[in-house]
């Protein structure tokens, strides 16, 4: 989705946000549990930073970890699909959707682009000291998503994100600053968005 720069009237609805907080914290919540580490990455990481908070415009959530580590989140697919109804998809190899089926948003000029709340993990690999995004199309892709190892580790749970401690990198700033540039500054919205309502939520 492309998304208009240098605009900041629209913000995304209170229950689409709501949404990606409980991805975000059902999924950290296991991952605290069961010994599974990650971090916070690219928007969410901002978010953490900037304000405490999910970005207004953001449409998901984002968290990177290792393939060890990956690999120990499977087996709670299944828990997620059948307590939370979500929807889990690996998109390409070590990149992984987890999506709430409650509510979405809808391009006003394209009724079949849908978008729900999402979370997204990608799994990273330690290349010489470059801790980078694993798979090569989506590393190519995403090429400024890249840490030194020694930015990145060892991991803190310092980043505070609404009620949520959260793990992240020791130290995020050049990081943000290559993905972001000025990275204090808001630069997206999402004109050309409306809300929908999709099926009901099941249990916490």
């Amino acid at each position: 989705m492309e998304i208009p720069k240098d605009s900041n009237d629209y913000n995304l609805p209170d229950m689409y946000i709501n949404e990606l907080y409980l991805l975000l914290k059902r999924v950290s919540d296991t991952c605290h549990r069961n010994d599974i580490k990650y971090w916070i990455d690219g928007g969410t990481l901002l978010g953490s930073i900037r304000e405490k908070n999910q970005i207004p415009y953001d449409n998901d959530v984002d968290l990177g970890m290792f393939q060890e580590d990956y690999d120990k989140l499977k087996k709670y697919y299944s828990y997620f699909e059948k307590k939370y109804n979500y929807y889990i998809a690996e998109v390409s190899p070590g990149f992984l959707k987890i999506l709430s089926r409650v509510c979405g948003l809808q391009h006003t000029d394209d009724e079949k682009d849908i978008i729900s709340p999402c979370l997204d993990i990608v799994v990273y690999h330690n290349f010489n000291g470059i801790v980078a995004i694993k798979d090569r199309n989506t590393r190519h892709k995403y090429s400024k998503f890249r840490f030194l190892e020694n930015n990145l580790q060892p991991l803190q749970r310092i980043y505070i994100y609404r009620d949520l401690n959260l793990y992240g990198p020791i130290n995020p700033y050049p990081y943000l600053e290559r993905c972001y540039g000025d990275w204090r500054k808001r630069v997206h919205d999402l004109k050309g968005l409306i809300p929908i309502k999709n099926e009901g939520e099941r249990s916490n």
